[in-house]
């Protein structure tokens, strides 16, 4: 996803999970991650972001 590491330097945290939102919210439900890159720090943010949206967690799986 890009979000955390190697296109420049990280964003802020807040700033990527209200990116994360407005793509769910406009109906993306493709998220892609990969754990062989690490330090799984996407996978850590769409946890994030999952957890503050409104039953999302149920919804959606890393």
């Amino acid at each position: 996803m890009g979000m955390s590491t190697f296109y420049g330097p990280p964003k802020p945290e807040s700033d990527m999970i209200t990116l994360i939102h407005h793509a769910i919210d406009t109906g993306v439900t493709f998220l892609d991650t990969s754990d062989m890159y690490g330090p799984h720090t996407n996978e850590i943010l769409l946890g994030k972001a999952l957890k503050a949206g409104s039953g999302w967690r149920d919804k959606y799986g890393i």
